[in-house]
């Protein structure tokens, strides 16, 4: 089953901008959303994609069927 979750960010806060201003800062960020030690791709297997979108600070989660349950 494949979810997308939007999460609307605070532009108040200062660690939401630095996450929004390097991409780097923000995969490490959505990282921590997933289980340590699934393997060698541990984005892949728990199927996390993110994108941010133009506009209001906003940023999705799409959770894709994945190796991890």
């Amino acid at each position: 089953m494949t979810s997308l979750t939007r999460i609307v960010l605070d532009p108040q806060h200062a660690a939401a901008r630095a996450d929004l201003a390097d991409v780097d800062s923000l995969h490490k960020t959505l990282m921590r959303l997933v289980p340590d030690h699934i393997g060698p791709t541990p984005r892949a297997t728990a199927g996390l994609l993110f994108r941010t979108e133009p506009g209001p600070v906003s940023a999705y989660l799409r959770k894709c069927p994945g190796k991890y349950r």
